[in-house]
């Protein structure tokens, strides 16, 4: 993903043309390449293939969901893409750590959970919505907050739903808690969903 850096600078929007792979990886490089550069297109090779199946293997339905959000607030995703297996995490984000409003926010390696195929890229991407509104898609990833502003030093998970955008509105789905963020502590993102979560700091 490194040309993505390379071709996104100097003003230059960033146009993917042509790009091979599928799956939840390609996913995740759809979310690095508006996520982390602010895309205006992502194509991936072989598109013509996909005509009347219902799987979303290139991600267009999920990047669908998310362009309200992505078009109204360039510039507010944060991005955190890491590698399978045991080689840290990839150049591009050498600490994993991203600040989104007043928190900063850290991906490491899925702790637990199911295998990731060697090789293969884990990625997120956190949205700041308000100062303790976030929306969070990914797989593979889990995801700690810490406040990087003054006052109480700690910051837990408030409310945590997963969901969709269905015309451009929240729909709310299952509300988590107990061991799905291990009481309160981190997100845990997975099958490239998407996440609806709150935040408070306490002492």
């Amino acid at each position: 993903m490194g040309y993505c850096a390379r071709y996104a600078q100097s003003g230059n929007p960033l146009f993917i043309a042509e790009t091979g792979g599928g799956g939840p990886d390609l996913k995740a490089r759809g979310l690095y390449a508006f996520g982390r550069h602010d895309a205006i297109g992502f194509s991936p090779f072989g598109i013509d293939s996909m005509v009347g199946k219902d799987t979303d293997v290139f991600g267009y339905d999920l990047l669908l969901q998310l362009a309200p959000l992505i078009l109204k607030t360039p510039g507010r995703w944060h991005h955190v893409r890491r590698p399978a297996g045991p080689h840290g995490p990839a150049p591009e984000d050498p600490g994993g750590e991203l600040h989104a409003g007043g928190r900063a926010v850290q991906a490491p390696r899925r702790p637990f959970g199911a295998s990731t195929a060697a090789g293969s890229v884990l990625g997120g991407a956190v949205h700041c919505a308000g100062p303790d509104e976030f929306f969070a898609v990914g797989s593979g990833v889990t995801v700690i907050f810490s406040p990087n502003t003054p006052g109480p030093p700690l910051a837990g998970l408030a409310t945590v739903e997963d969901g969709a955008f269905v015309n451009g509105r929240w729909v709310p789905g299952r509300r988590l808690a107990g061991d799905d963020t291990e009481q309160g502590q981190y997100l845990d993102l997975r099958n490239m969903g998407i996440q609806r979560f709150t935040l408070y700091r306490y002492r």
